[in-house]
This record gives C-alpha cells, structure tokens and sequence, in this order.
C-alpha cells in the first residue's frame, strides 16, 4: 500500500475493512481519491480497486460532481490538516519527499 493511501486513509478515518461499506459518494472516500487522482500517477481503476469504489467510471463520475469546499464541513480538524496540506502544492512537496530516496 502507498504511504499516501495509507496515510490518507488514517486521516480520512477509513479502515481498509469498513471502505466496502461505505457509499462510493462518501466525503471521505471521495477527499482520497481526489488526492490520489491528483497527485499520484494511478488509474481511476486503481483507485476504484483501492477505495471500494465499484468502478473507474464510477470514480469518475463521482470526481465530476465532488465539491471539496462543502465536504470540508464533513472532516475532524486534525483529519482535514492532513488533506488540506496534500491539497496544496507545497504540501504535495512535503508528502512526496519520503519517495524521492
């Protein structure tokens, strides 16, 4: 698993067991797979796979219409830290430099 999913997923709250369970909509499913979208050479098939998303078209569909400024609301303070600084450019620096060894 990559440290971002991972470290994504503690932040988002999700446990690899529950992601099944929860909507492919899920703010925090969505949140991830924004970020694994944008800042990681992986196919939405991956991160349909990944996230228990059903499908790449499902993950695309669902990127479409997802709006990170009302999901923030959805997100604990300390989890939306996390996302907020892997949403930032220098933040997607910050994440990245433990690969680039």
């Amino acid at each position: 698993m990559s440290a971002i999913l991972k470290d994504g997923l503690a932040a988002a709250g999700l446990g690899t067991k529950a992601l099944p369970r929860r909507k492919g909509s899920a703010p925090q499913k969505l949140a991830l797979a924004e970020l694994l979208w944008k800042r990681m050479t992986v196919s939405q098939e991956w991160i349909a796979e990944k996230l228990a998303m059903r499908s790449a078209l499902n993950v695309s569909q669902q990127l479409r219409q997802f709006d990170r400024a009302k999901a923030n609301i959805k997100f604990s303070p300390e989890r939306l830290g996390f996302l907020k600084v892997a949403w930032e450019p220098e933040g997607c620096r910050v994440i990245l430099s433990g690969f680039a060894h």
